[in-house]
């Protein structure tokens, strides 16, 4: 007793300041999810470092658990939806989950219509305003929209020109890749990223779609050929639950939105840095890899421009309206 009594006297000699108030319990606990299955990925990474800027810039009020791509009984594919429905209020999806979801999003994917990452920048821009609109439709606030390098062909099996690619059953994640994989005499199977080794382990796919930020850095390890020609890009987006983001005071949301395009902007750049590296190890490690050529990009826009067209005119007037203004400002 005179130990407790002896403390509390020195508490208050020191004055208010030395006594610690216990920690502000969050106001918003928000669960968030993606498609990357393994924790040490970068983009994974980076959400997880956009929910702790989240918290710290709520002052704690918001506070966010991020769970690996496999880890919850939710298929990646089905993400938006969880996330529309307050299953999960936030993640990071990529293109195989959320075109499904806001079909004009496709734009962002279309094969051979974007020529470099300037040509996809000014697209991110001309787009944006038009798919925050159409994901706020369905409860979804979009935060930000970032991209991997281009998807260039990779095989356990031969695969030095497009030639090879005939035959082969080949990983794809949306519509419009599957249409590229057609077209070039492949077999395209549909299937989510956490299962991706499984499918390749099995011989269920021989080949895949992606850059060497993204997949290669996971599957490297089972594929022995890279063709470096890309058929599209895959952006990856950041949203929230938007019923859950408009429970935020004003301010918290303005601070929300700014951490989101940041950390879109962000991934990017470290994405792009990341895939000539990645590249060379993966050569160096015994990949044969093939640089692609201009007449192999060439090839790919021909053999795509007349699906851009069949793909709008599918998807309605707003979507042929959309890749009229895209293919203006890209000149094609």
């Amino acid at each position: 007793m005179k130990t407790v009594r002896a403390l509390g006297l020195v508490l208050l000699a020191l004055g208010q300041w030395a006594i610690v108030p216990p920690a502000k319990a969050a106001e918003f606990n928000w669960r968030c999810y993606t498609y990357l299955p393994s924790s040490t990925d970068p983009a994974y990474q980076s959400l997880v470092t956009l929910a702790h800027d989240i918290g710290t810039a709520t002052n704690g009020a918001v506070s966010i658990t991020c769970n690996v791509g496999g880890s919850l009984p939710i298929k990646s594919s089905t993400i938006p939806s969880a996330i529309r429905d307050d299953v999960l209020q936030f993640g990071l999806t990529d293109s195989g989950s959320y075109t499904g979801f806001v079909p004009i999003a496709g734009l962002l994917s279309l094969p051979g219509l974007y020529q470099n990452d300037a040509a996809l920048d000014a697209g991110i821009k001309l787009l944006a305003p038009k798919l925050d609109q159409e994901f706020a439709a369905k409860n979804v606030k979009l935060l930000g929209i970032s991209y991997y390098p281009p998807q260039v062909l990779w095989s356990t099996q031969k695969l030095t020109s497009l030639a090879d690619l005939k035959g082969q059953k080949i990983r794809v994640t949306t519509a419009e890749q599957a249409e590229f994989a057609k077209r070039a005499g492949a077999i395209p199977v549909s299937i989510d990223t956490p299962e991706v080794s499984a499918a390749l382990q099995r011989g269920i796919v021989s080949a895949v779609l992606t850059s060497s930020s993204g997949g290669g850095r996971i599957w490297h390890d089972l594929l022995k050929y890279n063709l470096r020609t890309g058929a599209n890009y895959v952006a990856v987006i950041f949203t929230a639950n938007l019923t859950d983001f408009n429970k935020l005071t004003p301010a918290m949301q303005q601070k929300v939105s700014a951490l989101g395009a940041s950390a879109a902007a962000n991934l990017t750049q470290l994405l792009r840095t990341n895939e000539a590296s990645l590249t060379d190890g993966f050569a160096k490690g015994g990949m044969i890899v093939t640089s692609g050529t201009e007449g192999d990009s060439k090839s790919i826009t021909a053999m795509m421009r007349p699906y851009w067209s069949v793909w709008a005119k599918s998807r309605g007037p707003e979507a042929e309206a959309q890749l009229a203004r895209l293919r203006t400002a890209l000149g094609q």
